[in-house]
C-alpha cells in the first residue's frame, strides 16, 4: 500500500466543483467539499489576501505521491501562488484499516473491484 495523506483546501466559493474534476482527472478520486465560513476579522483578511469570508474547503485523501503535482495544479490552473486564490496543505495519515479500505477510498468513483 502506498502512503495517504489528507489534503486540505480552501478556496472561495464556486470554485469547489471545478477543483473536484480536476482533481479527479490527476487520479484523486476521495474528495469531500464543504462549505466554510470564516470568522476572522477585516484586518486578518486583508492581511492574509482574502476578500470574502464565505468559502467551500475541499477535504481529499490522496496518495502521497500526487501531492506535488496536485499543489502543481492548484497553483498553474487555480492561480495559488497569487495571495487570495486559496490556500492547500497536506498532512500525512498514519494508517487505513486494511487493503480493502485502501482501495476502495484510491477508487474511482463508481468503479467496482
Amino acid at each position: 500500500m502506498n502512503r495517504l495523506k489528507l489534503l486540505i483546501t480552501v478556496i472561495d466559493r464556486g470554485l469547489g466543483n471545478e477543483i473536484d474534476r480536476a482533481f479527479e482527472e490527476l487520479g484523486c478520486h476521495a474528495n469531500c467539499i464543504l462549505l466554510g465560513k470564516g470568522t476572522a476579522s477585516q484586518e486578518i483578511l486583508e492581511y492574509l489576501g482574502f476578500g470574502t469570508t464565505e468559502k467551500e474547503v475541499i477535504v481529499s485523501i490522496v496518495k502521497e505521491e500526487l501531492v506535488p503535482d496536485l499543489f502543481q495544479l492548484l497553483e498553474d490552473e487555480f492561480d495559488f501562488d497569487r495571495p487570495g486564490k486559496g490556500v492547500s496543505c497536506s498532512i500525512p495519515l498514519s494508517s487505513v484499516a486494511g487493503q480493502k479500505v485502501y482501495e476502495m477510498i484510491i477508487q474511482k468513483k463508481g468503479e467496482t473491484k
